[in-house]
């Protein structure tokens, strides 16, 4: 726990190999998740900028379901493998997209997790466009139904966050002297000592991830009422109301079912008894 017993690394985003077509920010999407799953930055996580030390503190969270017949039903998507290789209620969730997809517009979603074999959807084609976005409003309106119901089990970790700058740009006196070879490639000239750093700026990014307390904390459910406690209450309420409890309850039965066959046992010898005076 600490600052000093967490995980640092030095990032090089490489600046230079960004496509400007492609994106317009720097920097790097950082997952913190179990081990279990497979992370998607492209739905979680944060980002870090170039020219700070980001620190990321944690502190883990857990979750925890019951199964059908309770009500929120959820599933266990590392034993059950009948759902195919999700391992989250978020992959079941896209894969039932994809599946929905190919059935009604006969193509893939480029968007999400791609199917070999399969043909993809083109954006430029107004039926593809159209078609995907009648499934993504089936799901919403919940005319289509995917049967991805919540994890039995799920580890998150709450972030907190924090940042400072790797260098001061702002104060001259910041910069180290400049060594020969610094002098020799910038002329001797503390504005090129600057641009070297402002380009490192640029490309370098510090991170730190660290726990915030070692307190693990557990949201655990569990139901209303165990089989055995539901012979308890009933038996506290005969107890109450009747003034009998459970056993003295069975007993009533007993006794009632040995009176009905001493009734029915003594009728039936009734019967028997004219028949044995006649034969004499």
């Amino acid at each position: 726990m600490g600052a000093l017993s967490g995980l640092t690394l030095e990032l090089n985003l490489e600046r230079d190999e960004y496509l400007d077509e492609i994106t317009s920010t720097v920097g790097a999407r950082v997952v913190v998740h179990d081990s279990r799953i497979v992370p998607q930055p492209e739905n979680e996580g944060i980002d870090i900028s170039p020219g700070l030390q980001t620190s990321v503190m944690v502190s883990k969270v857990t979750f925890e379901r019951l199964p059908p017949p309770y009500k929120d039903r959820c599933r266990n998507y590392h034993k059950d493998e009948s759902h195919g290789p999700a391992t989250r209620h978020l992959d079941c969730f896209f894969d039932c997209l994809q599946d929905l997809s190919l059935r009604l517009c006969n193509c893939t979603d480029p968007s999400m997790k791609l199917r070999e074999g399969f043909e993809i959807c083109s954006l430029e084609s107004d039926a593809h466009v159209c078609c995907l976005d009648d499934v993504l409003g089936g799901v919403k309106n919940r005319t289509l139904k995917c049967d991805c119901p919540l994890s039995c089990r799920k580890s998150t970790f709450d972030m907190t966050l924090s940042s400072s700058m790797l260098f001061n740009m702002e104060e001259e006196s910041e910069f180290p002297e400049p060594s020969q070879e610094t002098v020799q490639s910038n002329s001797g000239s503390r504005r090129g000592l600057r641009q070297s750093w402002t380009s490192s700026n640029e490309n370098f990014a510090k991170l730190r991830v660290f726990y915030k307390t070692l307190d693990h904390i557990i949201y655990r459910q569990q139901p209303k009422y165990q089989s055995n406690e539901i012979f308890s209450n009933l038996g506290g309420q005969l107890g109450l109301w009747l003034g009998i409890s459970l056993v003295a309850w069975f007993e009533a039965i007993e006794t009632i079912y040995l009176l009905i066959g001493y009734v029915f046992s003594k009728r039936q010898i009734q019967k028997e008894k004219p028949q044995d005076v006649s034969r004499s």
